[in-house]
């Protein structure tokens, strides 16, 4: 059975992009801090059911863990673009391969 070549089909249609890669080790830091940032938020949701009554504040550990993961996310994601905007020539194509997704969630 053959497979439909869709990246030939979308390449007919998208112009070519200068597309920024990436280090291993910035994949490998950032795999770790969106785990954090999920971890966090299955923790939030399982504090939210099990300990309704103690969750007065916003200020609770779980919601620290949360957005602690999500800041880390961000600020690795937004520092990574920035840092390559120089060696491009737009802020489109500075967005690491794989990453477009998580940077238009930040926006």
């Amino acid at each position: 059975m053959a497979s439909f070549p869709y990246d030939k089909v979308l390449s007919s249609f998208l112009p070519p992009m200068k597309t920024a890669e990436t280090s291993r080790t910035f994949e490998w830091l950032y795999a770790a801090a969106t785990f954090c940032f999920t971890f966090g938020l299955f923790l939030d949701g399982w504090a939210h059911n099990h300990l309704s009554s103690a969750l007065e504040t916003f200020f609770t550990p779980w919601h620290g863990v949360f957005y602690a993961g999500f800041l880390v996310t961000a600020i690795m994601l937004i520092g990574w673009v920035l840092a390559r905007r120089s060696k491009v020539d737009s802020l489109i194509d500075a967005i690491p391969v794989g990453h477009g997704l998580s940077v238009a969630g930040l926006a």
